[in-house]
């Protein structure tokens, strides 16, 4: 099934879920890196408009730390922690702000949300931001570990990378203590979708191809190997196989992506 068949159907049922509804329905939307989320969240915001419905889309990346603040972490936490991604890498307070001001019914400013980078690998100026009208019927929030709960993860190193990288485990040990500030925002979903994959390879190749993709569409050259993406997904890794075996139990759907993107609709399941 292709990505637009799955964002008709999510759309369908995202309208029936949030009927009647006083406040914004919060909608989650998990996946590995290369998943389609972005795609998908680009879909369903289409197709919102296009119903005149209003609605406001918030990337996690959007929430990564300036480059400054990690590497703040960096020296007081683990050389580690100042490669973005992991729970920790996210300034969890200022997404909390953005929502409570989006679910205001009495603001009359647009919300101000942030823009993040990847190319410079560090937050725009505020004065680039973009901006959402308070109050939308829908908010769909997209992010490779939205749900990431800390029972999820063990502490030790696991993978052959994390022993080599991490032998104490200092560095793992604190993305999972961190990923605990994130629970109050995945407490207010009303609705969380997540796009499985079964392969870390194909993460790997996917997320090489969209730099690629991303430098070509910027105009900037290659400064990247695919060893250098493999060593950054690497820091994923064990979280990734850990959302794999936890979020099916506890997403509201789950959708199964192969590595040609074609994506299978859950049978026989009932959709809460």
């Amino acid at each position: 099934m292709k990505i637009e068949s799955i964002a008709a159907k999510l759309h369908k049922l995202i309208i029936e879920k949030s009927e009647g509804n006083s406040e914004p329905f919060i909608v989650g939307l998990s996946g590995g890196q290369g998943s389609g989320k972005t795609t998908l969240s680009e879909k369903l915001e289409e197709l919102l408009i296009l119903e005149k419905v209003s609605c406001c889309v918030l990337s996690l990346d959007d929430f990564y730390l300036s480059k400054a603040k990690r590497r703040e972490l960096a020296v007081h936490i683990h050389p580690l922690a100042f490669t973005r991604g992991v729970p920790g890498t996210h300034d969890v307070d200022l997404l909390r702000e953005i929502l409570a001001n989006l679910s205001k019914t009495n603001l009359t400013s647009k919300v101000k949300i942030p823009i993040f980078s990847k190319l410079s690998d560090d937050l725009l100026p505020k004065e680039k931001w973009r901006t959402c009208s308070p109050s939308p019927r829908i908010i769909l929030i997209e992010g490779w570990c939205i749900g990431a709960q800390p029972s999820f993860l063990i502490k030790s190193p696991k993978t052959s990378w994390e022993k080599k990288n991490d032998p104490e485990g200092l560095w793992k040990s604190w993305t999972r203590e961190e990923s605990i500030k994130y629970q109050t925002i995945w407490e207010t979903l009303d609705f969380m979708i997540f796009i499985k994959q079964d392969n870390f390879e194909h993460i790997v190749n996917n997320r090489w191809n969209q730099e690629v993709k991303n430098l070509e569409n910027a105009g900037a050259k290659h400064s990247v190997s695919q060893q250098d993406i493999r060593e950054f997904c690497y820091h994923f890794e064990s979280w990734t196989h850990a959302l794999w075996d936890h979020l099916p139990r506890l997403a509201n759907i789950t959708i199964t992506c192969a590595p040609n993107y074609n994506y299978t609709w859950p049978k026989n399941r009932a959709i809460f």
